[in-house]
């Protein structure tokens, strides 16, 4: 606990469990799958910034306890001037008071003893107490609906504005600010009326008669006053502006806000994400908890800026047993440098209980129907594992892709073709990302490299001459066709030892030792979650349709050939069964 002339500020949250996460000073963000307790989380440590010394509570789910910084007693109490008066004890229009206090001018606000503002400042002090609603807020989906309705104009004689619509009131360059991002948020203008007598009002719109001085008689007026209010619009526009405009205001220290992408559609969330970067460089602490990967791009999107921003993974690895993967601020820049990681969905498997990690699309689809298939047959209701697939590009993006997840403690599989094995350099590579030790298996991928290039063959001259004439003379059109072009073309292809395992599989090798040492190649890879077919590659699971990869998949799924491959079934039933022990 330290104290001094700085906003508060939490430093740690100590976790239940013995784990914790270390809290920015200006953007935290909290994920992971669903139900392992990030709203809990912050509804937790929202209580313990509020609790005072005499309080008795019951253990808190999740949080432990908080470490936090505190304000000193005199920028307490300077703090307090700007949103509070300081009334002695007495009898007020609102009741008797029997101490010297602080009454806020705020709407809301309840009164605070001197006493208790001590008591909640300086270094001895452990919580915010009763100052939580000075300097401290949580922000929940339904209660922000409703923060931009009407306020009062503030008596500039005897109070400071305080609240988002009277700061906003207060501040034309406020007002623009909001009005930039609503524009690029939902296409709408905004206009905040100053000519509403004692209420301040949000409208969406924008008049076409010139704003007159106050006081003036003018049709804007009229104009203004039709305008629907930004407190009548959808959830989206509400709680949009209503976070927006309330950190802008910067009346708080802290903010805790869950699932800010409720009610926002994509394009919304991942704006928001951008915004909440931009004001975390301002006083406002932001500790986010999100579901959404929308929302998490927009802070990658931002967070190459010196913004110091982390996030941390929650997981339930046991019932009431919850655990943490941080990415200091460092790490989080170094996913928005990576075009893959930024671009790509493989960053939204931090939201999963597990990553299904494939070469393409087309890979991806099949699996995932495989599973889907799998499951809907179950006799007893087994939910569907929350695993999520997706590819990285090719198999050269394997090992950057995986350990971006496993940075976070995303448990993460990987399906991939035989000829993963042909480039050593980089199998051996993704092993070790992935855990595994290569240099066991060195004898074993000699064993299989030998093998496979001495069943590399070259074309025959006298078969190559008589299926090139029998191809040209099965047609007595002018013109070759693309089609008779590529099969001559594949005539003369030189065929590696690799090109013939994609097609066979282990069948491609000999008996005896190569076939033992892939096995053993196999067995270790999939140990750490790495899964190379046996049988050479996808199109292997339904030898019987042929045609270029998206002809077979356009086949497979027209025909509901993936719901009858017991290999493509027994390969994910083992890859399921890898992720749950990484749980």
């Amino acid at each position: 606990m330290s104290g001094g002339d700085v906003p508060a500020r939490i430093k740690c949250i100590q976790l239940r469990s013995g784990d914790h996460i270390d809290v920015s000073d200006h953007l935290t963000v909290i994920v992971g799958p669903n139900n392992v307790g990030k709203s809990a989380l912050l509804g937790s440590a929202w209580q313990l910034i509020q609790h005072t010394g005499g309080q008795q509570y019951s253990p808190l789910p999740v949080v432990d306890h908080l470490d936090l910084a505190l304000p000193s007693r005199e920028e307490v109490h300077s703090r307090l001037a700007l949103s509070a008066e300081l009334r002695s004890a007495g009898q007020y229009e609102d009741g008797l008071y029997y101490e010297d206090h602080f009454f806020g001018r705020g709407v809301g606000a309840t009164p605070l003893s001197q006493i208790d503002a001590v008591l909640s400042s300086g270094p001895e002090a452990q919580h915010l107490g009763f100052l939580a609603q000075h300097l401290a807020m949580l922000l929940q989906p339904e209660s922000r609906l409703g923060h931009l309705g009407h306020a009062q104009v503030p008596n500039l004689y005897q109070e400071v504005p305080t609240g988002p619509l009277q700061k906003t009131w207060a501040d034309r360059a406020l007002e623009e600010r909001v009005q930039v991002l609503a524009m690029r948020a939902f296409g709408i203008d905004l206009t905040l009326n100053r000519h509403g007598g004692a209420q301040i009002g949000l409208h969406v719109g924008r008049p076409t008669t010139p704003e007159p001085a106050v006081g003036q008689p003018s049709p804007y007026i009229a104009e203004v006053a039709s305008l629907p209010l930004v407190a009548q619009q959808g959830h989206g526009v509400q709680a949009f502006l209503g976070m927006v405009l309330t950190l802008m205001a910067g009346q708080y220290d802290i903010v805790l806000i869950d699932e800010p992408e409720a009610f926002l559609h994509p394009p919304q969330a991942r704006l928001l994400g951008e915004v909440f970067v931009d004001l975390a460089k301002q006083r406002t602490q932001l500790l986010v908890s999100t579901h959404s990967d929308d929302f998490l791009r927009g802070v990658l999107q931002a967070s190459a800026s010196a913004t110091d921003v982390t996030i941390a993974r929650l997981t339930r690895p046991e019932p009431a047993v919850n655990a943490v993967a941080q990415l200091p601020p460092a790490a989080v820049r170094g996913l928005f440098e990576d075009p893959l990681l930024r671009y790509s969905n493989i960053l939204s498997g931090i939201f999963y209980k597990g990553v299904v990690l494939c070469e393409a699309e087309g890979d991806c689809q099949y699996y995932a129907a495989v599973l889907d298939n799998k499951f809907t047959r179950a006799e007893a209701a087994v939910p569907r594992p929350d695993l999520l697939f997706t590819q990285c590009g090719g198999k050269d993006r394997f090992a950057k892709a995986a350990r971006a997840l496993l940075s976070t403690q995303v448990p993460t599989a990987i399906i991939a073709d035989i000829d993963l094995l042909a480039d050593r350099s980089k199998f051996v590579e993704l092993l070790t990302v992935l855990g595994g030790d290569p240099t066991s298996l060195s004898a074993a991928l000699n064993t299989v490299e030998s093998a496979l290039s001495a069943q590399a063959t070259k074309p025959d001259r006298a078969f190559t001459r008589y299926r090139i004439i029998e191809r040209i003379d099965a047609s007595t059109e002018p013109s070759m066709s693309p089609s008779e072009v590529r099969e001559v073309r594949d005539l003369l292809r030189s065929r590696s030892g690799w090109e013939l395992a994609k097609k066979n599989g282990v069948g491609a090798l000999p008996s005896g030792n190569p076939v033992d040492a892939f096995n053993a190649i196999l067995a270790a890879a999939k140990s750490v979650g790495l899964f190379i077919l046996p049988i050479g590659e996808l199109e292997r699971f339904h030898p019987e349709v042929g045609g270029n990869k998206q002809t077979w998949l356009r086949q497979v799924f027209e025909e509901s050939l993936y719901t009858s491959s017991p290999e493509a079934e027994q390969l994910l039933s083992d890859v399921v069964a890898f992720i749950a022990t990484k749980q």
